[in-house]
């Protein structure tokens, strides 16, 4: 049986959430951001079988695992627009607006936490091959 190829971004938007994101547990996301607690998921719609569960509490990444069974906020967006936002060059808030980013569940939750991105991916920018 021959394993199918993944493109260049979904590569590397598996390699974010399977070794960049893991290896940042236990750091706080945005330095003074201590009251963030929730449990949000991330489908990557390009892509199947691409969903992640990220867990923070008093403002820390405590986990990252596959699935989003459990998550009241899903943030769905494709595999550019994840990888131009967590590079810097697209703005969270911006793709949201301009429908490049949904969000699915609880959106009170997902607004509060869209705050935090911004700077979490200014503190944590992960790089991208053109």
């Amino acid at each position: 049986m021959t394993e199918k190829r993944l493109s260049p971004h979904r590569t590397l938007c598996r390699a974010y959430f399977e070794d960049f994101l893991p290896g940042l547990t236990g750091e706080l996301l945005v330095p003074g951001l201590r009251s963030l607690h929730c449990t949000l998921g991330v489908s990557i719609i390009d892509e199947t079988n691409a969903a992640w569960t990220l867990v923070v509490s008093e403002g820390r990444l405590l986990s990252v695992r596959p699935q989003v069974d459990d998550a009241p906020c899903i943030f769905q967006l494709d595999s550019g627009t994840l990888l131009d936002v967590a590079a810097g060059v697209l703005a969270p808030d911006k793709a949201f607006f301009d429908l490049r980013i949904e969000i699915e569940g609880d959106m009170a939750l997902g607004l509060q936490f869209s705050t935090v991105l911004e700077p979490f991916f200014k503190q944590y920018p992960y790089g991208r091959a053109e």
